[in-house]
């Protein structure tokens, strides 16, 4: 499925309703998220791969290093295992590194949070239309889109500090009172069209994800607590197996060393890549992510049936409490993104 199909839809779509083509094609706004876009997917694509990276060296040392401890006396040493314990260390250090001085999840944040509001700010242009006729719509969304553009670059600047000062009630622009004389062909084809833009495609692209975060959310938190449990298993067969070497001395070796030295590998196996798949998990943040697409999908649904209903205020409203709801939406992203990380 295409994405940012609200930002760059069908020029066929213009073609239908040419009255709203500064609306559906608002030309400095795409320009705008574009730029922000690339730069937050680029951005997020450091993040992952520095965390996942740093996730994989990690583990697979501490599996080296687990050897080491446990079954190289009975298997023998490798000349290569010490050296390359050591470089996978310095590479996930290196990996994590990247993460805290770069800030690479503060630009990204940055990044997707500036790209939202652009896109936020497109569909608050469409309350343009309760106070403008066929002929003045073009000079008042393009005048609305430079002051509204213009006051959120300034908002920008300040970095990191305006996704942290964010409030989603003081960043909806105040539509105004309709016009006496509004056409209402005009607010009628305004109204079809956010609700193929905004709302239509807000719905598919929940529906499209939320069954994938939900799978993602669910896969690593179940293999960690089975890896936990197992570690925790095995840990108490070896506590049980000391107790009864300790309290039956003339049987001290219910297992053979290598037995033993097996079941001392896998205990810490176990919980190094429970820990690995914990981390993963709060890093990638599937769980916050499916929990937010559950909500904005109820949202969406009692947004729909108020759209349904006709006229210009009921428009508005709708149009008011979408961009109340995407609002929030983003403020929950930021809250989540701000504490997920791949620190140990």
């Amino acid at each position: 499925m295409p994405t940012n199909r609200d930002i760059n839809p069908a020029e066929d779509l213009s073609v239908a309703y040419p009255a709203l083509r500064p609306l559906i094609f608002n030309e400095p706004i795409a320009k705008a998220f574009a730029e922000q876009e690339d730069a937050a997917n680029f951005w997020k694509r450091i993040y992952q791969s520095s965390g996942n990276i740093a996730l994989a060296c990690i583990f697979i040392a501490m599996l080296v290093f687990d050897y080491q401890v446990t079954l190289q006396s009975h298997y023998g040493a490798s000349p290569l295992l010490a050296p390359l314990s050591a470089l996978l260390v310095a590479v996930g250090l290196a990996a994590q590194l990247v993460l805290m001085i770069g800030k690479i999840k503060d630009r990204w944040l940055s990044s997707r949070f500036a790209a939202e509001r652009i896109r936020c700010l497109k569909f608050q242009a469409f309350g343009v239309v309760g106070s403008s006729t066929e002929a003045t719509l073009a000079a008042n969304v393009a005048d609305w889109t430079s002051r509204n553009m213009a006051d959120l670059n300034q908002e920008l600047l300040g970095g990191r500090s305006a996704v942290v000062e964010f409030s989603p009630a003081e960043a909806l622009v105040p539509l105004g009172k309709p016009d006496a004389h509004i056409d209402p062909k005009l607010i009628q084809d305004a109204s079809r069209v956010y609700g193929m833009l905004r709302i239509s495609v807000q719905g598919q692209h929940v529906a499209d994800y939320l069954k994938k975060a939900e799978d993602r959310a669910a896969v690593p938190a179940m293999f960690s607590e089975i890896l936990f449990g197992a570690g925790a298993l095995l840990t108490f067969v070896q506590i049980a197996v000391a107790s009864w070497s300790t309290l039956h001395p003339e049987h001290p070796n219910v297992f053979s060393p290598l037995t033993d030295a097996w079941l001392a590998f896998l205990t810490l196996l176990m919980f190094v890549a429970s820990a690995i798949l914990a981390v993963y998990e709060r890093g990638s943040g599937f769980q916050h992510e499916a929990e937010r697409y559950i909500a904005y999908a109820r949202e969406l649904r009692r947004i729909r049936l108020l759209h349904a209903e006709e006229g210009v205020a009921s428009y508005l409203d709708a149009v008011t409490k979408m961009e109340e709801v995407a609002l929030r939406e983003l403020h929950d992203f930021c809250r989540d993104v701000k504490h997920s990380n791949f620190i140990f």
